[in-house]
């Protein structure tokens, strides 16, 4: 959708990057001005909480609203990242763009795939690589340090097990996957039992 402005024809987006400009302008509000990423941390968090709870069936107005507010949440932070000079909203889109036509070269390369078990393998393959490139060697390194305990167990957990580090077989046992051992278990403790049997069923430990 786009509106009529003094500027000419705008679109949404471009509205809303206009509309936080103005909020941390000279004129704008002083709330707005004094935001620093540190003290946004808390709203994105909210957010992205009442989405969840918006997410429910029968309420696409709330979950409309909701989207907003985390949607203004980003571009809130690409705005202060932006006068920090580290990056724009604009590099925002343009990366997770790049990202994901990169992790699916089945539909916009040459690959092809058939099931969504090859899709997940081939995504996590590219993320390993992807990983390397970065100088990062850990399979862990893509786990959030934030994440709630038990989500962070079952990420850990599955992520042992792709990399075929699991108690369960001879290269688990092996001594090669010490190290994914005492990651998983530093600085958490968690019923061991839980993410392992959540982990085939696709659920989330902390959904409750």
């Amino acid at each position: 959708m786009r509106r009529d402005s003094r500027e000419g024809a705008v679109s949404e987006m471009d509205r809303l990057k206009q509309i936080m400009a103005r909020l941390r302008g000279p004129d704008g509000c002083p709330w707005d001005r004094e935001q620093t990423l540190d003290s946004l941390a808390t709203f994105l968090l909210e957010e992205t909480h009442e989405v969840l709870d918006a997410m429910g069936p029968g309420t696409p107005d709330a979950h409309r609203e909701e989207l907003g507010d985390l949607l203004f949440q980003i571009v809130f932070q690409a705005r202060v990242a932006e006068e920090d000079g580290a990056f724009d909203l604009e590099a925002v889109m343009r990366d997770i763009g790049d990202k994901i036509v990169r992790r699916h070269p089945h539909v916009f390369g040459d690959a092809s795939l058939e099931t969504s078990d090859q899709v997940l393998k081939q995504w996590e393959q590219i993320k390993v690589e992807e990983r390397r490139a970065k100088g990062e060697d850990s399979m862990f390194s893509g786990v959030p340090r934030h994440l709630p305990a038990l989500l962070k167990a079952l990420r850990i957990s599955s992520q042992a097990a792709q990399s075929g580090c699991s108690k369960n077989t001879a290269s688990g046992r092996a001594a090669g996957c010490a190290g994914p051992a005492r990651k998983a278990r530093a600085g958490t403790t968690f019923h061991r039992a839980g993410p392992r049997r959540a982990r085939p069923a696709a659920c989330a430990p902390d959904n409750r």
